[in-house]
């Protein structure tokens, strides 16, 4: 048994492949993780022209560490839903009591 030899892509399909498995993923991940996890059909040269272009784009943020550079979806806060994002409970103590209540702040 030999190894099975897989189609590398380029362009605007790399593009699509990198970006769809980020937002599948919701981690970071270096060219070198992302060219290695998609079993190279995307080489890691083409992987890390294609974070940089989806950087520049604005759909990815980049976070470089020394050499090295990791890539992450940005999250979109439009995305979630509404009423989680503005109900905000707090839990506050009353200066005289021992219990902790919640609150609902606006």
């Amino acid at each position: 048994m030999g190894k099975v030899k897989t189609t590398q892509v380029k362009g605007d399909e790399a593009e699509k492949i990198v970006l769809e498995y980020l937002r599948k993923q919701n981690r970071p991940y270096s060219a070198t993780d992302i060219s290695c996890n998609l079993h190279n059909s995307v080489t890691k040269a083409s992987a890390a022209k294609v974070l940089a272009l989806l950087e520049k784009q604005g759909e990815i943020a980049v976070k470089t560490y020394g050499k090295q550079s990791v890539y992450v979806i940005k999250q979109d806060s439009n995305t979630s839903d509404k009423t989680n994002c503005r109900t905000r409970w707090t839990l506050r103590r009353p200066r005289n009591s021992r219990k902790w209540t919640k609150r609902f702040r606006p």
